[in-house]
């Protein structure tokens, strides 16, 4: 992982370390259903239109409450559930909406690869011991043939986006103290599958919870914190193009609640693309943008002089996967791609 930044020595996140009450971890429902009713406007996610150009949907605190409260009630509705239930879905916010409808209900949520070769999510759905696949979109078909392959499964489609956060619901309370949900496994993620069949990985609200305390760690002027999520913005627009099955799109996802940051994202459908990132950040002044290093270079080379106009509001860039430099002109953004060129501060891990 590494990350590129403009304003090293001012953290996008600071915190009062004096302040005994904001050191008590917290947990991630509460945390959105607090967010809600405090701040009820702020835009949590950004979603492309699947034509780009007619520009995003926005999706605020209140609304994301609304659909997780709808979902977890749904969810609840559902007969013959067994403890873990798994999720294969297109890229749009249900994933995050899912993912703490399942914490609500306390059943852990299981997130295979779409990508995954059959063989290896039906084995991943007997290790865990689980009788259902939620899915949505094009993901249909991959979990008719999943049945097929797993005795006894159930596949059920979930809801509109549109839907789970319109249609009116009953709030659905999540009142665990700390100590009684700290050691509660909330999500399973698994290996690559590169050696053998995939592992599941469980993660619990304490395992999360390391997101939100590293904001207490005091922060040292002309160094890196070292965790990345701490330089991303609060209550500022992002660019998040991992995919909400993959570790890395699950912790931001985490981080944009946890912070109230605002992610934003490319259409449902489409994987990223330059072309796509540059059409976003001309709709959107992005603080910082989160991508993969080939789409790093997409980015900033194929598409160098379309991207350079709506640089002035980054101040943060991050990407996964292998070592990557990234440059940018000294001073002006309208300057010539030939002047020399200044290496921001970087990180690489």
């Amino acid at each position: 992982m590494g990350l590129l930044s403009s304003d090293l020595d001012s953290p996008s996140i600071t915190r009062d370390k004096s302040d005994t009450a904001d050191r008590e971890p917290r947990l991630l429902p509460q945390v959105l259903d607090e967010l809600a009713s405090t701040d009820p406007h702020h835009v949590l996610g950004m979603a492309a239109k699947v034509d780009i150009s007619e520009g995003l949907n926005s999706y605020t605190a209140l609304q994301f409450s609304q659909a997780v409260n709808y979902t977890a009630h749904w969810l609840e509705s559902q007969v013959d559930l067994s403890h873990t239930i798994a999720y294969i879905g297109i890229h749009d916010f249900r994933y995050w909406i899912i993912e703490l409808a399942a914490m609500k209900i306390g059943h852990p949520l299981l997130l295979p690869s779409p990508r995954n070769a059959l063989p290896n999510t039906s084995s991943l759905l007997e290790v865990t011991n689980c009788n259902v696949v939620f899915y949505s979109g094009n993901c249909k078909d991959q979990s008719i043939k999943l049945k097929s392959l797993v005795a006894g499964l159930q596949i059920v489609e979930v809801p509109e986006l549109e839907d789970m956060i319109n249609i009116p619901s009953k709030p659905f309370l999540y009142n665990k103290t700390w100590q009684e949900a700290k050691d509660d496994v909330v999500l399973v993620v698994h290996t690559s599958g590169s050696t053998g069949a995939p592992k599941p990985i469980s993660y619990t609200n304490k395992a999360l919870s390391f997101m939100d305390s590293s904001r207490l760690n005091p922060s040292i002027p002309g160094r890196f914190s070292p965790c990345v999520y701490t330089m991303l913005p609060t209550k500022k627009p992002f660019l998040s193009s991992m995919p909400f099955f993959h570790l890395s799109g699950i912790f931001f996802g985490i981080h944009t609640i946890f912070f109230a940051a605002t992610a934003v994202i490319g259409p449902p459908n489409d994987p990223p693309t330059g072309k796509l990132v540059v059409e976003i950040a001309s709709k959107v002044e992005l603080d910082g943008l989160v991508m993969v290093p080939s789409l790093c270079d997409s980015v900033f080379n194929e598409y160098r002089d379309e991207i350079l106009p709506f640089l002035g509001s980054v101040r943060q860039v991050c990407w996964f996967g292998g070592t990557y430099w990234i440059s940018k002109p000294n001073h002006s953004l309208e300057g010539s791609a030939t002047e020399k060129p200044q290496i921001l501060k970087v990180t690489h891990s």
